[in-house]
């Protein structure tokens, strides 16, 4: 019967849009075209109302206090200053407090973050093989080495031949992987019978690593791509934030209901939505957010540089409105949105609202992609880089062989010695 209620609500889009009217005497809040709105103006044309709309004095969505109270809209509708509020992820918590409608929309958590890139190029010679391998590979050489030493020893020992220096089975071990051992092999059959290993080890690693090269200098390798919480935890050098208001999200985190969100926790960095955006786009940060407000606000504007992960986390039922308690709107509101639900129209509108909000933001052009990629110069840097370092090291052991050199001899160059 034309009963005004108050509203309470925060920005929160695609849900939630509002301006400040400053024209009139006292400032009000306009909701603009939302998701909500258009539920609002249904409901309100429904049953006869009108509505004005209040912000929380603190700017919060309502966290639980020590001392049982509750800050932001659920303590406006626990101190009835307000009749209902507009988008509210619904919790239990929460639900002992204030009446909560039906849930119209999921709002499951995902991850945004910096799209794969390719990987530097002075890493294309360690590219083919992992960590592990390259690991691997050199312990394999200093254990091949020591092993022919001490059986070169062990056999000199016994027999009275000649024994093998532990440097020269470093070089021989090292120079056979690099497919230039020397010519001469062990007097003894045992030691010929380890080389011959050794050498079938070399074949089969050599073999692989020529393969994989080949492979990542024609595709080029790429940086790693965030697709759940366990990726976040496993790629070192990243980092991770939510947004410093998450109201239910963050009391979720804090709660660390499994081991994987406790370590989240842990590490969590709770900056604005521009600093964690900022932070994703250099790469290695994870934003964690809800899906519908990242694509409405956030994700549309850089679809050329971040990616959104595809598992999506469903730690709360959705979204709701939460009424004060005692208030008979209630039921009226849960069975007119259960019909807009079925007759698809909220579905229809959050699409609408996502297109709209992405209609006058201006995304960065999609450069297309070459399939043929053009083996050049600056893929094989590394291979340029380390011949000059080699170089370099064989200049500087000649200098100091030959100053060793003409020390032990007690001459110099103006002076020669006689023979």
């Amino acid at each position: 019967m034309g009963c005004e209620f108050k509203t309470a609500a925060l920005q929160y889009p695609p849900y939630i849009k509002y301006m400040q009217q400053k024209e009139t005497k006292s400032p009000r809040l306009q909701l603009l075209d939302s998701l909500d709105y258009r539920i609002l103006t249904e409901v309100a044309q429904h049953f006869n109302y009108t509505y004005t709309l209040q912000e929380p004095s603190d700017g919060q969505w309502g966290m639980p206090l020590a001392n049982g109270s509750w800050t932001g809209i659920i303590r406006t509708l626990q101190r009835q200053e307000a009749d209902f509020s507009l988008a509210l992820t619904s919790t239990f918590a929460r639900s002992r407090v204030v009446d909560f409608s039906r849930v119209y929309m999921g709002e499951p958590l995902i991850i945004i973050s910096a799209k794969a890139r390719p990987l530097p190029n002075y890493l294309s010679l360690i590219s083919p093989f992992s960590e592990t391998v390259w690991a691997t590979l050199s312990v394999s050489i200093v254990a091949s080495s020591l092993t022919l030493w001490l059986l070169q020893k062990a056999w000199a020992y016994g027999t009275g031949g000649s024994d093998l220096r532990l440097s020269s089975a470093l070089l021989y071990s090292w120079g056979t992987l690099m497919e230039d051992s020397p010519a001469a092999t062990p007097p003894n059959s045992s030691g010929r019978i380890l080389v011959l290993t050794w050498l079938t080890y070399c074949l089969v690693m050599t073999t692989a690593y020529r393969s994989s090269l080949v492979a990542h200098l024609t595709v080029q390798g790429k940086t790693a791509e965030i697709n759940s919480f366990e990726d976040l935890l496993s790629h070192s050098g990243w980092s991770w934030g939510m947004h410093s208001n998450a109201g239910a999200t963050e009391t979720y985190m804090k709660s660390k209901p499994n081991p994987v969100i406790e370590k989240l926790e842990k590490r969590m960095q709770f900056l604005t939505a521009d600093e964690n955006v900022a932070l994703a786009l250099k790469g290695s940060h994870g934003y964690i957010s809800s899906k519908y407000s990242l694509l409405a606000d956030i994700a549309i504007e850089y679809t050329d540089s971040l990616r959104i992960s595809n598992t999506e986390y469903n730690p709360f039922p959705g979204v709701a409105w939460a009424f004060r308690k005692g208030i008979p709107l209630r039921k009226d509101v849960i069975r007119l949105t259960q019909r807009l639900m079925e007759a698809g129209l909220i579905d229809r509108w959050m699409e609408e609202v996502l297109r709209s909000s992405g209609s006058g933001k201006v995304a960065q052009r999609r450069q297309p992609e070459d399939s043929h990629v053009v083996l050049r110069t600056e893929h094989l840097l590394s291979a340029f880089i380390l011949l000059f370092l080699g170089h370099t090291m064989a200049g500087l052991a000649f200098f100091f062989e030959t100053v060793t050199t003409v020390d032990e001899c007690g001459c110099s160059s103006e002076q020669p010695h006689s023979q």
